[in-house]
């Protein structure tokens, strides 16, 4: 998909190197509850596991050939759950808020193809801001459901947001 001066592309295993770059970025860390960087044979051995799941899809967002984000979206019962990580150098440029249209554009064109989509879900830790900003601004809503996910050894509130489409 192309639009404007963005790029987003369905991931392939060839896009492996930028997509551990993002996921490797100190911020992208903190917020997926790693305290290192993955080892790179591992995580690139769980990256193909992921692009050869069909109930997954992984993109990734480019600006002038540089990948500038990541895009997960999982399929799930009536459900599509999104997540998504923003290079720290192009954070407060609206690359965050760009996945998330993307992500909405994609569940509504699966949820046309045929898939039986009434929701996009997103779980987002009760302290990442930045990202409820982006979820509201995208017209999703804080559901009344919460989740205690384990996070560096300690349980943490996630909001589960939603948008019906």
């Amino acid at each position: 998909m192309k639009s404007g001066e963005y790029l987003l592309i369905k991931a392939t295993e060839n896009n492996y190197d930028d997509y551990y770059k993002i996921r490797s970025e100190e911020k992208n860390l903190y917020w997926t509850g790693y305290e290192k960087a993955p080892q790179y044979e591992n995580f690139k051995a769980w990256f193909v596991d992921r692009l050869n799941n069909p109930l997954r899809d992984i993109y990734l967002m480019y600006i002038n050939e540089k990948c500038v984000g990541s895009l997960h979206i999982d399929f799930y019962d009536d459900n599509v759950a999104i997540g998504y990580s923003v290079m720290k150098s192009y954070e407060g440029k609206g690359i965050g808020t760009r996945l998330v249209e993307e992500a909405v554009k994609i569940a509504k064109l699966s949820k046309l193809e045929g898939k039986n989509i009434l929701r996009v879900k997103a779980w987002i830790n009760f302290q990442n801001v930045g990202s409820i900003k982006v979820i509201e601004k995208n017209g999703f809503h804080l559901t009344k459901d919460t989740e205690l996910k384990k996070r560096f050894g300690k349980e943490e509130l996630y909001y589960i947001y939603a948008l019906t489409i």
